[in-house]
């Protein structure tokens, strides 16, 4: 009785003690809110041409929301037009300049935790404009003839007809880094200087030329190689009046030069028909600025 006595008031602890501890063991630990994170921005064109529309989506993950759609986006750009700017998907329109811009994602969560990420566009004209790199002109009647090195010849391409041929040569190099885009339009653009022919309206056959050439040293007798089918041949119509301009259409062989630049030796172009007399056009030699042009249009 009397050990009973004596072990009562450790006996009355064991409970404080044991109860003491299970409340020490269920205490929780602070909620730590983590940043949403930002995995990637897709873009539907990283090159787009100006004032043309893409698409930009954000893919974020936030592993403290159990719904994703909590999240709340913005869009910024440093320039064009933003459209759905709150939305995990936005468009943008490029503006009407060519050049490099930055459009920005900032990602919130329902805690007020924010992700940024950034994307650069670069823009580029969807009009473009080649001028000619070499050209000269041939002729059957004087074979071993360069146009190049003749004191008034030069500044003139000539196509002939009748009992002589007569036909110029021209290259237009393309850049070799440049946009990513296909082709829609390509027009040759000449202009007339010099005409002796009875006929209003003619076809003009364009040949791809296979190998190198030199317009200083270029003539009938030493001509490069060409393909014997034309790539494309455009009617024309023979303007009155000097200095007008001629159109002649010419996108398959732009866009294999834009594709293979390293194959690009030009081309040479040749009447449907023997026609009586010449018909002229300005060389890049010509004091004018009316030389022989590409104009371009992408798509």
């Amino acid at each position: 009785m009397d050990l009973i006595k004596r072990l009562k008031p450790y006996l009355l602890a064991v409970p404080i003690i044991l109860t003491s501890c299970s409340k020490k063991e269920s205490a929780t630990e602070p909620i730590v809110n983590h940043s949403p994170i930002i995995e990637r921005i897709i873009a539907s064109d990283t090159e787009p041409l100006t004032n043309q529309e893409i698409s930009l989506e954000c893919r974020a993950i936030d592993e403290d929301e159990e719904d994703i759609n909590n999240l709340k986006y913005e869009w910024t750009s440093s320039n064009g037009e933003l459209r759905n700017r709150y939305d995990k998907i936005a468009r943008w329109i490029s503006p009407s300049d060519t050049g490099e811009y930055t459009i920005s994602i900032k990602v919130d969560d329902s805690q007020g935790k924010r992700a940024t990420k950034e994307i650069e566009i670069n823009v580029f004209s969807r009009f473009d404009t080649v001028y000619v790199s070499e050209d000269a002109y041939v002729s059957e009647y004087n074979p071993n003839w360069n146009s190049q090195n003749s004191e008034y010849d030069y500044r003139f391409l000539q196509i002939s007809g009748g009992e002589y041929l007569g036909y110029p040569f021209l290259n237009f190099k393309f850049a070799e880094e440049g946009n990513n885009k296909k082709i829609k339009s390509a027009k040759l653009i000449l202009n007339v200087a010099t005409k002796s022919i009875p006929l209003t309206n003619i076809e003009f056959y364009i040949h791809k030329v296979l190998e190198p050439w030199n317009e200083e040293t270029i003539n009938y007798s030493n001509q490069p190689r060409f393909e014997e089918i034309p790539k494309s041949f455009s009617p024309q119509e023979i303007p009155d009046d000097y200095w007008d301009d001629i159109y002649i259409e010419m996108n398959t062989l732009a866009q294999e030069w834009k594709d293979d630049t390293q194959k690009n030796y030009g081309f040479l172009i040749l009447p449907s028909q023997r026609m009586d007399g010449s018909l002229g056009f300005s060389s890049k030699e010509n004091p004018g600025l009316k030389i022989p042009k590409i104009a371009l249009e992408y798509e």
